[in-house]
């Protein structure tokens, strides 16, 4: 459990690119609902690093899910409804 350990697992995670950094989780209930289930559109406000202030919609059936959503899109970014 020394140094080296903790990077060399993170790089060998299918989540984790090593050029890019965290690779984005997409797919029905991850990234977007599940098809047929009743939505709202939420708004979202989403600040990537690197990226400048993105305003997004997105459908999801309560804000938690939509924040959810958001954060598996764009990981390590912080997401606030508007």
């Amino acid at each position: 459990m020394g140094f080296g350990r903790d990077w060399k697992d993170k790089l060998r995670s299918p989540l984790y690119d090593i050029v890019n950094g965290p690779v984005p989780s997409w797919g029905q209930g991850i990234s977007r609902p599940v098809k047929g289930e009743k939505t709202r559109l939420y708004k979202l406000t989403v600040r990537a690093k690197g990226v400048g202030l993105m305003k997004v919609k997105l459908r999801a059936p309560n804000a938690e899910e939509a924040i959810k959503y958001a954060k598996n899109r764009w990981p390590e970014s912080e997401v606030s409804r508007r």
